[in-house]
């Protein structure tokens, strides 16, 4: 009995030490912590996107938001956001802009047959406004990144740059793929031929922690 007690605990602490690919990232690829709230914040504030003080500010708010969510979700204490976080925050911040012109309504009386025309106006600037705000995104890719001290491969974190690419040409959320599935397909394209996901992403250069819920 005791053998088999012992046994049991080093199986035990070994499944500890080497959690799965799910225990230790998540379900999508979109769940893998990628963006450092922090930097954002400096970055916006030092060379912000090319709109005015208010979207950034709705923008801002919904970051927060999303990192708030984040550490709710995950109970890890980490400023980041993962790439489903940043497609929340913006579909959060499209409906606010998209509230705030909804909600005009003090245009003179004379002007009120224009209300049709002003609000469709406002809107297609209200788009072209929250693409530029992606795409700053996508140019300071690099400056934005969590510090995950190389846990992340490589390799991934350059998929999910090009799903980002995707994003904003305006596929729906192509981070939603399976995390097993994503990892075989970098994996795959980068001439490493297995069928286990974890086996794969430490081919590639990562590292497993276990997450705090787990």
């Amino acid at each position: 009995m005791p053998l088999l007690m012992g046994c049991s605990m080093a199986q035990s602490q070994r499944m500890t030490q080497s959690p799965t690919l799910r225990q230790a990232v998540g379900d999508t690829g979109g769940d893998i912590p990628l963006y450092s709230l922090h930097r954002i914040r400096r970055l916006m504030a030092k060379q912000p996107p090319a709109v005015n003080e208010q979207l950034r500010t709705w923008l801002t708010q919904s970051l927060i938001a999303a990192n708030l969510e984040y550490k709710e979700d995950t109970e890890n204490d980490w400023s980041c956001l993962t790439s489903n976080n940043l497609v929340g925050a913006f579909e959060t911040t499209n409906a606010t802009i998209s509230d705030a012109i909804d909600g005009i309504k003090d245009l003179p009386n004379e002007h009120s047959s224009l209300r049709g025309k002003l609000l469709e106006k406002l809107h297609t600037g209200r788009e072209a406004n929250v693409l530029i705000m992606k795409q700053w995104f996508s140019d300071n890719f690099d400056s934005l990144r969590y510090d995950m001290s190389s846990k992340i491969p490589y390799p991934i974190v350059l998929q999910l740059r090009r799903n980002l690419g995707k994003w904003i040409a305006g596929a729906s959320n192509p981070f939603d793929q399976d995390i097993e599935e994503m990892i075989l397909d970098v994996a795959k394209q980068e001439g490493l031929h297995t069928d286990n996901p974890e086996e794969a992403w430490k081919r590639m250069g990562g590292k497993l922690a276990r997450r705090k819920e787990e």
